[in-house]
């Protein structure tokens, strides 16, 4: 029961509970055998009820595993269905069926999808602005179809017919067309008030569930979830996000035709109404009341909310106004949806945390590459910026920025707030396009290369900010970066390895939200060492721990650099910094300001007056006019 209730509640469709397999076994049992005890009347009704469950299916996929909310799922509907119908009406008379037209009726809205894709996505468009660009799309689509009333306004002998609708106009009546499939005696007709739609509609159903189950629940649905948390941190692990947002808005815009092609051979109509106001807003109610990040909750609630639209129908127009109050408690009092509210509920009552995996792997074993194998040698130049100079409007965060580092050294990064040293890490992952200069790594121009692009050349990041997927479990933050270089059998064994390693064993199944601070900046660290980066960029590391973390930190990091890691470090706490006894840069208003040992760097005047910065000038003086000459090089501890 508590594994059934994690299908329904987790924020992956996990699909290994047993009881959740039975339920869904006696649910396709009953489904298939519907028509031995219900009315052909009734069959229809259901019919319609899964059509409904497409296009629910459709946006769960892109706004509850992807986190882009589209405000405009209804325009592939439409369009599949428009499309379907016109090239169907056009061709069914002389090839007796509608396979080109299914084809045809599929493959245009996708299209569509990829060039609205292309402009949203590599525009980097996002949040509330994908709501809005989709939902004017499509009220755009309703505006011009509504003023194609005349007779003028035809594709052949297909009538668009304005607001009544697809092949209506005086005269002769061509109604859109029935699916049928098949060749000449061969062809098989699905009309949408016949024993075989209901068939084809449950069959096509229960294989789009499936399907998309297997998805959300393979690698690249991993990756889906972790785009959803934090799609530029998930960039730096080597995945190219604007094209992983692409296919998935492609494929929900797909699944939104099939919906619309199955609701016209259904009815044998479709008018301007499927991209209106109501018809875009039904699906986000559905997908939100049940939950976004649940297949099962998603197809659960649509079918209640359809037949209750349904209910509420007979009784006057009060659907709307009800399925819009439904949705404002929900989101008020479970804001997660009902359905996965109520399992969620359950399953933490019963103690469910979910089955920690014992760790396999041999302790001992070390995260040792060669330098031969990260493809450079030691002592050789592995980095190199040329003149780097970035500015935020009239401020100038880097200037001129000289910087050369060779493989294998640990260096430290210093200077105080403001002297552009996590911007530097930024421009050096590209998560910042610098405005002049090059970036040399391992002998290539990266000065213009994507983030994804320089980690699968060997660079690693842990930013400044808790850059973990603070929603997802232990596994999933290690899995996304681990995809790349593993295969499948060998992701828990390095995992259970990365663990160890990390002092965080035995936390596995447990949310991110639910460690301490310091076991969330060992994560961090676990998640760009899982990349294998010959250079590895940490912002401070030791941020928010305590001298025992600060000091098993300080141990991790020298072990992966005598392992041939090259490494730098942005770091504030000077005892952090004596511990790695390593060379120190410092930065000042962008520039390279002095370079040397940690000793020399604290004898340099300049260094101390500027790092200690002028809110802690009085306070130095009177600690050197009481302590004398032999404090003067501790002031910076």
């Amino acid at each position: 029961m508590q594994r059934y209730l994690g299908d329904i509640a987790g924020p992956l469709e996990m699909g290994r509970s047993v009881p959740f397999w039975l339920v869904f076994a006696a649910a396709v049992a009953i489904g298939a055998g519907a028509p031995l005890f219900v009315s052909l009347y009734q069959l229809v009704q259901l019919s319609d009820f899964m059509i409904s469950v497409f296009l629910a299916l459709g946006l769960c996929l892109i706004w509850g595993y992807t986190g882009i909310l589209s405000l405009g799922q209804s325009a592939f509907f439409g369009l599949g269905g428009y499309i379907y119908g016109i090239v169907g009406i056009n061709l069914l008379e002389s090839q007796e069926n509608t396979n080109l037209a299914l084809i045809v009726g599929l493959a245009s809205p996708v299209l569509i999808a990829a060039v609205l894709g292309l402009v949203m996505f590599y525009a980097r468009i996002q949040g509330v602005y994908v709501a809005i660009l989709m939902f004017v799309f499509t009220l755009l689509i309703q505006a011009f179809l509504n003023q194609t009333a005349g007779e003028h306004w035809h594709i052949g002998i297909a009538h668009l017919g304005g607001n009544n609708g697809l092949g209506r106009f005086s005269g002769e009546i061509r109604e859109p067309p029935s699916i049928a499939i098949g060749y000449g005696s061969s062809t098989i007709e699905f009309g949408g008030q016949t024993y075989q739609f209901y068939y084809l509609t449950f069959t096509l159903l229960v294989l789009t569930y499936l399907g998309l189950r297997w998805l959300v629940n393979s690698r690249f649905g991993h990756i889906l979830v972790a785009i959803r948390e934090n799609p530029d941190r998930t960039e730096t692990f080597g995945y190219d996000v604007r094209l992983i947002q692409l296919a998935v808005f492609c494929l929900s815009a797909l699944i939104s035709a099939l919906s619309g092609i199955l609701y016209v051979s259904w009815g044998n109509f479709i008018t301007p109404d499927v991209f209106g106001v109501y018809s875009n807003v039904l699906p986000v109610i559905w997908v939100a009341v049940g939950g976004r990040q649940s297949l099962t909750a998603t197809v659960i609630s649509t079918f209640l909310l359809v037949w209750l639209s349904h209910w509420l129908g007979l009784h006057g127009d009060y659907a709307m106004i009800i399925l819009g109050g439904i949705l404002i408690v929900s989101m008020m009092l479970m804001p997660d949806g009902v359905i996965t509210g109520i399992a969620g509920f359950f399953a933490r009552w019963r103690g469910d945390r979910g089955t920690e995996v014992e760790a396999t792997a041999n302790p001992e074993v070390t995260t040792q590459m060669a330098f031969a194998e990260r493809g450079i040698a030691r002592d050789q130049r592995l980095l190199e910026t040329r003149a780097l100079t970035k500015s935020f409007g009239g401020v100038q965060a880097m200037i001129d920025l000289n910087l050369a580092v060779s493989a294998g050294e640990l260096r430290c990064i210093l200077g105080p707030n403001g002297a552009g040293k996590s911007t530097l890490f930024r421009l050096l992952m590209g998560t910042y396009p610098p405005d002049s200069g090059a970036i040399i790594f391992k002998g290539q121009d990266i000065t213009r290369m994507p983030p994804y692009r320089r980690a699968h050349m060997g660079i690693g990041i842990k930013f400044q900010n808790m850059d973990v997927y603070q929603n997802l479990t232990v596994r999933h933050n290690l899995s996304v970066p681990l995809q790349h270089s593993h295969r499948s059998a060998e992701i828990d064994i390095e995992i259970a390895r990365l663990l160890d390693m990390l002092h965080l064993s035995g936390t596995q199944e447990r949310l991110v939200s639910e460690l301490s601070h310091g076991q969330r900046q060992w994560l961090a660290i676990g998640m760009a060492i899982a990349m294998r980066p010959s250079l590895l960029l940490l912002d401070e590391p030791t941020a928010g721990m305590g001298p025992v973390e600060t000091k098993g930190t300080g141990e991790l990091i020298k072990r992966l650099n005598a392992e041939g890691v090259t490494i730098l470090v942005i770091e504030h706490d000077m005892g952090f910094v004596r511990q790695l006894g390593v060379p120190i840069t410092v930065l000042h208003y962008g520039r390279l300001f002095a370079e040397g040992s940690l000793a020399e760097i604290t004898d340099h005047a300049d260094v101390r007056r500027i790092y200690l910065g002028s809110m802690m000038e009085g306070r130095a003086r009177r600690r050197r006019q009481n302590d004398g000459p032999a404090r003067r090089t501790a002031l910076l501890s």
